[in-house]
């Protein structure tokens, strides 16, 4: 199916056709004795306009946190923030390696995403925009060293995919969204499942 666009809300309403794409279910709840929790700002690279055509353009991929070493609810906080900012990058460069690292397989928005990216790089072109904002990130420990969650608030800027000929084709609104993200430490970070809302 071809992607109707990349706002992250459109998913969960529509399947296959945005960001959080079907949504992964199976979001663990919070216990009520969950105490650690923890606030961070982070603003990912932007993303560079693209200029003719869609393969010209040099797209650095986001800087890995170095919280994200730690199994804490600030670890789960910047992996959030981290797999989010991963978001423009993959579409603009088709580079799925790191995003696939940190997708669990039962993650159905990861693995949507992913095919999303394969069917834009199968129909030769290539993604801008869709920049990632993350305006907080709060980060909590479920199970300590192994099951954690993070509530983000992001904004996303509007997408464009860029054609072989050099055209920029609108490709999603953006908007800002209120996401939580279940994720595992398994020897590094694992996101299980995403559910996002406008906000």
């Amino acid at each position: 199916m071809r992607m109707q666009g990349r706002a992250m809300y459109a998913v969960l309403t529509t399947g296959l056709v945005a960001l959080v794409a079907g949504g992964c279910t199976g979001v663990p709840a919070p216990g009520p004795t969950t105490t650690s929790t923890t606030t961070t700002d982070a603003t990912p690279p932007s993303t560079p306009t693209p200029s003719g055509s869609p393969k010209a353009d040099v797209v650095a991929p986001p800087e890995r946190p170095a919280e994200m070493s730690d199994p804490s609810a600030a670890g789960a906080a910047a992996a959030a923030s981290y797999f989010f900012a991963l978001y423009p990058y993959v579409f603009a460069s088709g580079d799925l390696a790191e995003w696939s690292a940190l997708s669990s397989d039962t993650c159905e928005y990861c693995q949507n995403v992913r095919k999303s990216v394969e069917d834009q790089t199968a129909r030769g072109v290539v993604g801008s925009g869709a920049e990632v904002t993350v305006e907080s990130a709060e980060g909590i420990e479920v199970t300590p060293g192994e099951t954690y969650a993070a509530d983000l608030v992001v904004t996303q800027a509007p997408s464009f995919e860029m054609t072989r000929d050099g055209e920029r084709v609108p490709d999603g609104d953006g908007g800002r969204f209120q996401i939580h993200v279940a994720l595992g430490w398994e020897s590094g970070w694992v996101v299980r499942a995403i559910d996002a809302a406008r906000a």
